[in-house]
């Protein structure tokens, strides 16, 4: 099953959805995996932004397409490793510095092989 993202950036790049797919086939992700990635690297920026302390963390995870907040706190601790409350206390400086590799956005794909999910959230993983 391929998700919509997954079709809209086929279709945004002039391309078939396995055309996509091929692109990524020698990749540590896939197309919904690196999706997944960013929406889940979106939310713990905002989580992490002082500016942002006056919203929910459901908002915000809301914000990136999160909409069941027992479903986003598993992912994030699943991918991360701590859940988004401790993300958001790292603004308040009460929480350990983050593991190496960890916080550095897009930068992290570079080298490193992205955690897999279950696939619950509707993504798909290779």
């Amino acid at each position: 099953m391929i998700d919509k993202a997954h079709i809209g950036i086929a279709a945004a790049h002039n391309m078939s959805a396995r055309t996509l797919d091929r692109l990524f086939a020698d990749q540590p992700w896939s197309v919904s995996g690196l999706i997944r990635h960013e929406r889940l690297d979106g939310v713990r920026r905002d989580l992490e932004d002082p500016l942002l302390r006056h919203r929910s963390v459901a908002v915000l995870a809301a914000r990136w397409g999160f909409f069941d907040a027992a479903h986003f706190s598993r992912v994030f601790r699943q991918h991360y490793g701590y859940p988004p409350s401790q993300a958001r206390s790292a603004t308040a400086g009460t929480r350990a510095p983050l593991p190496s590799g960890v916080g550095s956005g897009s930068a992290r794909l570079a080298g490193e092989e992205l955690p897999q999910d279950t696939g619950q959230d509707g993504l798909l993983s290779r």
